[in-house]
């Protein structure tokens, strides 16, 4: 009895042994699986980070640019308002020289059809009683003359004056436009600094659906800003034009109404 017992606890002690040893290559097995699958989760979060870190990097970038663009919009805005704003002055200055201008012209009109009016008279009194004129009459004849001469370029003067405050309203109706360019880009500058003051999980998302938008706003800024710098090269063309001509009107204007107010005080004095 004593050796089966003996025989029996072998065979057990032998079977636990067995079922020892694939315990340990089952926790061997499960631990190489375990491992190899935490290094493979670590690889790929390894990745997934590296992606995150680039899309991160672009989109700042992106926002970098789109802010530097919107600091450039900006500024060139203010420009334009200042420029805008001096140059309003200036045209309210200029009207109120036109304005200046052709109400002497209005006093040189009138002054020339009073002497018309004196000339047509002493005509007709001179048709009446005929007599022999003086040197001081020929004299005054003659200065009534080219006093009438003078008024008559006058008009036309004021006529083209005329014209020329038709073509500052229409200046002035350039100038309304580019006010609302300018309040368009602002719209614009607007939206750009709403969209980079997104926060960063939107805007990553889809990184290729941001980047789209960042560019294609981008591309809409320049358009924009070319487009208004465009016009606002043309407008300033055709005011120096203006300006240039209302200044040279302006010299002629002062130097041909001395001349006339000259004659006709001289004319008075006589």
């Amino acid at each position: 009895m004593g050796f089966e017992e003996d025989d029996l606890l072998d065979t057990e002690i032998e079977a636990l042994a067995a079922e020892a040893r694939a315990a340990k290559a089952e926790l061997g097995a499960l631990r190489a699986a375990r491992a190899a699958a935490t290094a493979e989760d670590f690889e790929t979060g390894q990745e997934r980070m590296a992606e995150w870190a680039s899309r991160i990097r672009v989109t700042t970038q992106e926002a970098a640019a789109m802010q530097a663009q919107q600091h450039m919009t900006q500024a060139h805005l203010k420009a334009l308002q200042a420029m805008i704003s001096s140059t309003a002055g200036q045209v309210r200055s200029r009207e109120a020289v036109l304005y200046g201008v052709l109400a002497q012209a209005e006093e040189y009109e009138a002054a020339a059809l009073s002497a018309q009016q004196n000339e047509a008279q002493a005509a007709a009194e001179a048709t009446v009683s005929p007599v022999q004129e003086d040197p001081e009459e020929a004299m005054l004849k003659q200065r009534l003359w080219q006093l009438t001469a003078s008024c008559d370029r006058l008009v036309d003067e004021v006529h083209s004056a005329r014209q020329e405050r038709s073509a500052e309203a229409r200046t002035l109706s350039a100038l309304s436009y580019t006010e609302d360019r300018l309040a368009e880009s602002r719209h614009e500058a607007a939206r750009l600094s709403a969209e980079v003051s997104q926060p960063a999980p939107a805007r990553l998302q889809d990184p290729r659906s941001s980047r789209l938008r960042g560019s294609r706003a981008s591309a809409s800024a320049r358009r924009s800003g070319a487009q208004l710098l465009g016009r606002s090269i043309t407008w300033l063309r055709a005011y120096g034009a203006f300006d240039g001509f209302i200044e040279g009107f302006c010299k002629f204007s002062d130097c041909f109404f001395g001349r006339v107010l000259l004659g006709f005080s001289s004319w008075v004095w006589i």
